[in-house]
């Protein structure tokens, strides 16, 4: 089961990066396919319930059959049917060699369903003991397995989601996998003989047989949750670097009208020649602070770094270039706070990016998500071999 779940998630996600992939500038590689995105998405989901249902194996009730929660009298009589139906001796020589396999299954189911404790054990570890006879080390390790398997899921599922587009659906699937790792719980060691028998469609299955549905609908569950994150994906990079594009183009704006404004007054003339002293002192007045003030003193950006060792206040001289010196010098307080603002969330970002990048040796080893795919497989082979 787990080799066809994995088989599965693989395609699907194959085809869901095919939709969503994009390429340089931020742009689709492949447009049309984007366009028909939802109905792909059903046709994957589609497809996989239907092989769930198609490749579903038979139960003893289905061998013989009856109804799953049919009385005892009923069980009976159907595999007294089915014993005269299949006895080997009554059949062609042509059908005997498969008849008789399945007679020698029907006693086996006999013997399970002559105990209702038997057949209570067989309803809900039928996938993993056959016979009906279960005991407590038995239930261990039938619930290790099935914490192993939602682990290696997940970790399956964070490798193929390794891509920013769909980081997103990290926060989904684990959800899932934790919750169908308590419905297991719940059903194979609640005493109600058919629990979670509210649940529509399945409601009516083995317990057992429920598991292995839930558990089957995982990769449809990691396909919806990467569509979901490529939908809502938004490059945060693109909007900062918009950001500080839209304010360089305001200032640009103003620096224009600006210096169209200096021409006129000086094509049309900014007064008489014929002024007074007094005027005269006030324009050198004027002309003076005018020029103390042509060459400002190059403004402070406080910067929220991640290093204690580094001073948290950086010299737009030391950070920014010339051309943006210059713009800077031409700014109003609003229009250096939002630039203030845009500079800070772009250094704290890149602090926080190289302070990752510096991890150990030991650190990238440990957060690799080929490592734990490979311990967990390791493991769930060993239990494998043990319980073989």
């Amino acid at each position: 089961m787990m080799e066809s779940i994995l088989i599965q998630g693989l395609v699907g996600s194959i085809i869901v990066y095919m939709v969503f992939s994009r390429g340089k500038n931020n742009l689709l590689l492949f447009p049309r396919l984007n366009k028909f995105r939802y109905i792909i998405s059903i046709l994957l989901c589609s497809s996989i319930i239907a092989y769930t249902i198609v490749s579903k194996p038979q139960t003893y009730y289905d061998i013989i059959q009856v109804d799953r929660w049919a009385p005892r009298t009923e069980l009976v009589q159907a595999i007294r049917i089915a014993k005269k139906k299949y006895h080997p001796d009554k059949n062609k020589l042509d059908e005997k060699s498969n008849y008789t396999e399945l007679f020698y299954e029907i006693q086996k189911i006999e013997t399970v369903f002559s105990s209702e404790t038997k057949r209570n054990n067989y309803n809900k570890y039928g996938d993993f003991r056959a016979d009906g006879n279960i005991e407590d080390r038995n239930i261990i390790l039938c619930l290790i397995l099935g914490a192993a398997f939602h682990v290696y899921s997940c970790l399956f599922g964070l490798f193929l989601s390794f891509p920013s587009i769909f980081r997103k659906s990290r926060g989904l699937f684990p959800v899932y996998s934790i919750a169908v790792f308590c419905a297991e719980l719940h059903m194979r060691l609640s005493d109600d003989p058919n629990p979670l028998s509210f649940l529509p469609v399945i409601g009516g299955l083995l317990p057992f047989e429920k598991i292995r549905v839930l558990r089957s609908l995982f990769t449809c569950v990691l396909i919806i949750s990467f569509v979901y994150a490529s939908n809502y994906y938004r490059d945060y990079d693109e909007i900062l670097n918009g950001m500080l594009k839209g304010n360089l183009i305001t200032n640009k704006r103003i620096i224009d009208l600006t210096q169209s404004l200096i021409v006129q007054l000086q094509t049309h003339g900014i007064g008489s020649t014929s002024t007074s002293s007094g005027q005269n002192k006030n324009k050198k007045k004027s002309n003076s602070t005018s020029s103390s003030n042509a060459t400002p003193l190059p403004p402070k950006i406080k910067v929220d770094s991640d290093n204690e060792q580094e001073d948290p206040q950086l010299e737009v001289i030391q950070q920014l270039s010339e051309p943006l010196k210059e713009l800077a010098s031409t700014m109003n307080e609003s229009q250096k706070k939002q630039l203030q603002t845009v500079l800070n969330i772009a250094f704290t970002a890149k602090g926080k990016e190289n302070k990752k990048e510096g991890g150990g040796f030991l650190s990238r080893i440990f957060g690799s998500s080929f490592f734990w795919i490979i311990l967990v497989g390791y493991v769930f082979q060993i239990i494998k071999n043990y319980l073989s």
